[in-house]
């Protein structure tokens, strides 16, 4: 017991620690590894739970903790080495005591990649996106780990939403197999995905694989806007960064933490998984009559003997996986045709499927604000900046657009001033055929101030049909709850409820780099025709459009540029 205490107070007086010198209690470092944020004048961890702290203060107390963990490091206590395993490691090697493990990460695990599934448009809290970790094992992705940060909305009862934006539920982070997973975002919510490696050490993997042990016995509270995923798969990768990637925000969404990666250099290699339902529309557009309902027979009955044709096998594959997961009547049929349909496919030596991820050798990250100019004739001008601007590739003929809290500011020649604001603006266009039956839809909300106050609100419905390859037409039903013209961008004689109806009509393929779409509907009581084009320019990208009245008495031609950023 004495030659124990003679060798406590050795180690502290060589180490200088604890003492009053010391002050990694209130490092970077040790606020990050126990999640501490600012509170007032003090200091409170986002982590709950008994299995996370030493000290009874340590919720609320970085340096009683700290003392705590010191005691337990020194005495080189094998719970605390199991339980806390970077907690010992970075601890150990601050004090100067022997590093002595019982955890050891993975051999496995070769790199850590951060993955982005992008925007699910079903779910108001998946609507930016999701974040997680994938730990990549020497035998492929297949084989490897997924890590991410999820919420439990179960409990409390009460409005999704509101319990959503006022941090009622409980998250925690959690680890499962890759594979499992992958198939809900690609085979179920049907989201494109987007890989990117990140690029650290051997020693900070080591440092994530030991620090996901700690984590993953607590639990958080859990905000749809701010501490989410994103902001605690953040939290989880500054512990072992040199800097912060992540920070207490009000709002927080997955390309905030991506971009930020990628200009600390931190992002290389980026890789794009289109969803299987974005697949299956690009071949089933191509397809003649016959070999479509060739697909449609293997996808509800099984057969004998399945098409010789590849146009017709490879479609019915790249839908099989999403449909057994969204029509259990079907599970069968589909599951006996495709072992005949890979069985042919072998057999003539054309088995490859599935396209593989599309590769990129420098890290773009993702564009998510716009600033836009408009000179309106005869006599308008409008800036606008869109802080929250996701819309799809330009050459992608199917939207999922989502805009929101964009201010806007347009003057006349008569110096008459227009302010307004797009609460959100929401666009899902998407191609609807005999197997896949999705609907388009609209969704905004936009007020203003133009010698009054001023709004339109609006919503509608429709589907949307691929015109060969390179063009899809849709038809929207809905109403404008109004007294301002989006349209013209002028207010109206009243506020009421106008219905909407619009034909709607894309084409991508006149030009590599040009996009022409055409709408001709009603609205706010007048019928309408709007032929627009648009093409890229470096990073900015122009538009004209033509808005005539078709009634006669009124017409406008509008001139936009628009920049997109990260």
């Amino acid at each position: 017991m004495i030659s124990r205490f003679i060798l406590i107070i050795i180690v502290v007086i060589l180490s200088g620690l604890p003492s009053h010198a010391d002050t990694f209690d209130t490092s970077r470092t040790w606020h990050n590894l126990l999640y501490y944020e600012r509170s007032g004048d003090g200091y409170i961890s986002l982590a709950h739970g008994d299995n996370f702290f030493i000290s009874e203060e340590g919720p609320v107390n970085p340096k009683a903790e700290y003392q705590a963990s010191v005691e337990r490091v020194i005495h080189q206590d094998p719970e605390f080495r199991k339980k806390f395993p970077l907690r010992y490691k970075i601890l150990a090697n601050h004090l100067g005591v022997p590093y002595q493990p019982l955890v050891k990460p993975d051999p496995r695990i070769q790199g850590v990649t951060l993955a982005y599934p992008n925007r699910y448009m079903a779910n108001p809290a998946s609507m930016l996106g999701h974040v997680f970790i994938v730990f990549n094992s020497m035998y492929g992705r297949m084989d490897s780990d997924l890590f991410h940060h999820i919420a439990d909305p179960s409990h409390p009862n009460g409005s999704y939403i509101l319990n959503g934006l006022t941090g009622k539920f409980k998250s925690q982070y959690y680890s499962e197999p890759f594979y499992k997973r992958i198939k809900t975002y690609t085979y179920t919510e049907d989201r494109d995905i987007i890989y990117f490696d990140l690029n650290v050490s051997a020693d900070q993997i080591e440092n994530l694989l030991l620090h996901k042990k700690e984590v993953e016995s607590s639990f958080y509270y859990y905000y749809f806007l701010s501490k989410n995923c994103v902001f605690f798969i953040g939290k989880f990768l500054n512990v072992v960064l040199d800097d912060d990637v992540i920070e207490k925000a009000h709002l927080v969404y997955p390309a905030q933490l991506i971009n930020r990666l990628s200009q600390k250099g931190l992002l290389q290699n980026q890789y794009h998984r289109e969803s299987s339902t974005k697949q299956f529309r690009k071949q089933y557009a191509t397809l003649t009559g016959f070999e479509k309902k060739a697909v449609q027979q293997l996808l509800t009955e099984p057969v004998l003997t399945v098409p010789t044709n590849p146009n017709v096998l490879r479609p019915f594959l790249s839908i099989s996986e999403y449909m057994i997961n969204n029509n259990s009547q079907r599970i069968s049929a589909i599951r006996h045709n495709r072992i005949l349909a890979y069985q042919h496919l072998k057999k003539v030596g054309n088995a490859t499927v599935r396209p593989l991820d599309r590769y990129a050798p420098h890290v773009t990250g993702i564009l998510s604000k716009q600033w836009r100019m408009d000179s309106i004739s005869p006599n308008q001008w409008g800036i606008a900046y869109h802080p929250i601007y996701y819309d799809n590739d330009f050459n992608d003929i199917e939207i999922k657009r989502l805009n929101a809290l964009a201010p806007r500011l347009s003057i006349t020649t008569t110096n008459s001033v227009q302010m307004g604001l797009t609460i959100v603006d929401i666009a899902t266009i998407t191609r609807q055929n005999a197997i896949l039956k999705p609907r388009s839809w609209l969704l905004g909300s936009y007020i203003g101030y133009t010698n009054g106050v001023t709004t339109d609100q609006w919503y509608a419905q429709g589907s949307t049909y691929s015109l060969g390859k390179t063009s899809v037409i849709g038809f929207f039903l809905g109403a404008n709850w109004a007294n301002y013209s989006r349209l013209r961008e002028s207010p109206l004689t009243h506020l009421g409820l106008y219905p909407y109806a619009n034909l709607h009509f894309i084409n991508n393929g006149i030009h590599p780099h040009l996009k022409f779409t055409i709408d001709v509907g009603y609205q706010y009581a007048s019928g309408y025709i709007l032929p627009r084009i648009e093409w890229p320019w470096g990073p900015l990208y122009y538009g004209v459009d033509y808005m005539h009245d078709l009634s006669g008495t009124d017409h406008r031609i509008r001139a936009s540029a628009r920049l997109l950023l990260y």
